[in-house]
């Protein structure tokens, strides 16, 4: 295996056809490989990511980055295991029996294997994809599946009853962001990285449940790509750098990111579940509201930090957003 670069710690790989079966291999499966047409070994065939880590005994956190350069079929024998996985671009074609399935950008994709099951990923030339994810092993299922929201998910069903599915279902806001966290995981093992790992993991864990019990939206539902995501971050990075009472426009901010304002509040509402002006006007009446209560100000002048030219208007925004009054914030210090 060639290594090309790095994404943090973790190598990015290039597979030749005779390398494919023996370095592609999820831990505990056993693969095999199929070209539909005759192709030299040595030529290159994917190049990217395919990197795993135990979080704990019989769960792994997953990420794949995966640019595909030839067709080809790889099949993977699974033992009974839990497969969660959210595609962050591109898509994953998978057959399961006589059934394939398409998992597609913005769905989460499901596999219970109940039983020791062979699958057949199609990979197609020219496609890309990446993934984020957890194994997760039946022991591990048992020992953690105390909830309500599991049982209802049918997750322990399955595989309890040594059947085999594979189901899909829309992204939530935030599962996106929990597979945006796993996805950015490295191969950095110092203790608060282990740490940080196991909470992206569990949190993943838990937005998908709640994802499958969710009632189902509309399929073509438009997500962010990993890419438009880091860059909305961005933004939201630089708007928190601002001072509350810098003024700042949606044009301004747009131009500096490098999109228009329509992409910038389209793009800022699906990653945050807010608008920019409503995310500026939080900052805003949470910095007034710090100047009351920890600097001793006048309400007049929290209003004018919050941004408003009328005390009474500042009052009664101040007590819908915080369920008192600026006066009985203020009485609290």
């Amino acid at each position: 295996m060639a290594l090309l670069d790095h994404v943090g710690s973790i190598p990015r790989f290039s597979i030749t056809a005779e390398q494919v079966q023996t370095h592609w291999c999820w831990p505990g499966s056993e693969n095999s490989c199929e070209f539909p047409k005759p192709i030299k070994s040595e030529t290159e065939v994917a190049r990217g990511i395919v990197w795993h880590r135990e979080i704990a005994p019989g769960l792994l956190a997953v990420r794949s980055q995966i640019e595909i350069l030839e067709d080809f079929n790889l099949k993977e024998t699974y033992d009974p295991c839990l497969m969660l996985g959210v595609i962050l671009n591109g898509c994953a074609q998978i057959r399961v029996g006589p059934q394939t399935y398409k998992v597609e950008l913005g769905e989460l994709g499901v596999l219970r294997f109940g039983a020791r099951e062979t699958t057949t990923s199609i990979m197609e030339r020219g496609t890309r994809m990446d993934l984020a994810g957890v194994v997760a092993s039946p022991d591990w299922l048992m020992r953690n599946s105390v909830d309500d929201a599991i049982e209802r998910s049918g997750i322990l069903t399955a595989i309890a009853e040594r059947k085999i599915e594979l189901s899909r279902c829309p992204v939530t806001p935030a599962l996106h962001q929990s597979a945006i966290n796993l996805f950015q995981l490295n191969d950095d093992m110092g203790p608060i990285s282990r740490l940080r790992s196991e909470a992206a993991a569990m949190q993943f864990f838990a937005d998908a449940v709640i994802a499958l019990n969710a009632p189902q939206s509309p399929r073509n539902e438009r997500v962010l790509t990993v890419r438009e995501f880091k860059r909305i971050q961005d933004v939201r990075g630089r708007l928190e750098a601002c001072s509350p009472e810098d003024e700042v426009t949606l044009e301004h901010v747009a131009r500096e990111a490098g999109m228009s304002v329509s992409t910038l509040c389209r793009h800022f509402k699906m990653a945050f579940d807010t608008s920019v002006i409503a995310y500026l006007s939080k900052r805003r009446m949470d910095a007034a509201r710090s100047a009351l209560v920890d600097e001793g100000l006048s309400v007049a002048q929290a209003a004018h930090i919050a941004g408003y030219s009328s005390p009474a208007n500042f009052s009664t925004a101040f007590r819908r957003e915080f369920g008192v009054t600026p006066t009985q914030a203020r009485s609290r210090m």
